[in-house]
């Protein structure tokens, strides 16, 4: 059974309780206006229901975030194994739970493990696109209701720009709107951008899918001329950090590249090796805390 809600008139930074039927009562938080104290969130992708994927997430929730940020192939259902979807959110209901009991909600991006054939079909529309990624748009259709990307703003200290890297949507129809929203966030502290396939492939050859350089000719341009805080990237199934070269711009952090339970791959790539400024061949979790000073994002493994 599938249960929507939808809640109005939440207050900043407040604690809430539901339930659902005769469940226990359970807790949530709100978003606070401003950082504050300090505001951790956590990041990663390429999730699965292994052994592995539950000890990452338990490492994840351990550091009290307010959300989790999951950047694609979350339970490698392609679109029509509801065993392998169930499998993934009862690991996530004991799993995903802060250290005072809360429950830790997920900002969900979509991976081609979401969608019937991975990526876009030539010639097919939106709505067709979706109906290949059913559990996706049924659990999360409400963020993605338009044909474009999703600018997810907390107050006036963070946004999330969250892309889709070739799966749903084109890529080459998401590069105006990025840098229209980017250009609109200017004055925001923290800006984050998140896809799914790895613009710097690190298992993978430098052009070895379409959309790995199809990513660095229309969306890095915009991105190092903007004041983007860093870019997470995914599929490649092991821990890479990189700069961007910055031939457009300053250089851009990019923080990848998805490894949050699936077994973890070797660096294969001489060009991204070039660029690296940090990389292991292990699952990990990136926990982002945003302060008023500044920012600290570590990679645990």
């Amino acid at each position: 059974m599938l249960v929507k809600a939808k809640w109005e008139g939440l207050e900043p930074g407040g604690e809430y309780l539901f339930k659902i039927g005769d469940s226990p009562d359970t807790k949530f938080r709100t978003a606070p206006g401003q950082t504050g104290s300090g505001v951790t969130f956590v990041e990663g992708g390429d999730v699965d229901i292994a052994e592995a994927s539950a000890r990452m997430r338990t490492i994840g929730a351990r550091q009290d975030p307010l959300f989790v940020s999951g950047g694609g192939d979350l339970a490698y259902g392609d679109g029509h194994d509801i065993q392998r979807e169930i499998a993934f959110w009862k690991q996530w209901h004991a799993t995903a739970c802060a250290p005072d009991g809360r429950r830790i909600p997920l900002v969900a991006g979509i991976g081609n493990h979401e969608v019937k054939g991975g990526y876009v079909q030539e010639g097919a529309t939106f709505e067709q696109m979706k109906a290949r990624a059913p559990f996706f748009y049924a659990l999360f259709g409400g963020l993605y209701e338009k044909a474009e990307p999703v600018a997810l703003d907390f107050g006036n200290y963070l946004s999330l720009q969250l892309l889709d890297s070739g799966h749903v949507l084109p890529i080459p129809c998401q590069t105006d709107w990025l840098r229209k929203n980017l250009e609109q966030r200017r004055s925001v502290p923290w800006v984050f951008a998140s896809w799914y396939v790895s613009t710097y492939p690190s298992f993978r050859k430098w052009k070895e899918q379409k959309e790995i350089p199809l990513t660095r000719q229309e969306w890095v341009p915009v991105l190092e001329r903007s004041g983007v805080t860093a870019v997470f990237t995914h599929h490649e199934h092991n821990l890479q950090r990189v700069e961007s070269e910055g031939k457009a711009g300053r250089r851009i952090p990019f923080l990848g590249n998805g490894a949050m339970g699936v077994e973890a791959r070797p660096q294969n790539c001489a060009e991204s090796k070039a660029l690296t400024r940090a990389f292991a061949e292990s699952d990990y979790v990136n926990v982002v805390q945003l302060r008023e000073d500044g920012a600290t994002i570590r990679s645990l493994g």
